[in-house]
């Protein structure tokens, strides 16, 4: 038996009560960089997405601008047809 004037268990009751207050400061840590994870890949998701709208809206009305050259007799590709349209 331990004498009752032994410092280990005061030591350790001590020292256990420490670990547990910084497990609750690191669990806590922890909980806000997830959240803030979370967060961030949301925006990647939604920036993706929007960047990809956007590529498309682009492309669109890329071949809107050849669709309508092309139709278009003003068109500096058309000049040649129209000047000897003149002639």
């Amino acid at each position: 038996m331990r004498n009752a004037d032994d410092p280990t268990v005061a030591y350790l009751a001590l020292y256990l009560h420490t670990l547990d207050v910084e497990y609750d400061k690191l669990r806590f840590q922890y909980g806000k960089l997830e959240v803030r994870h979370k967060g961030i890949k949301a925006l990647l998701t939604k920036t993706q997405q929007e960047l990809q709208l956007l590529r498309t809206k682009k492309i669109l009305r890329q071949v809107k601008r050849e669709e309508e050259s092309s139709s278009n007799p003003q068109c500096p590709s058309h000049i040649d047809e129209v000047q000897v349209a003149y002639e």
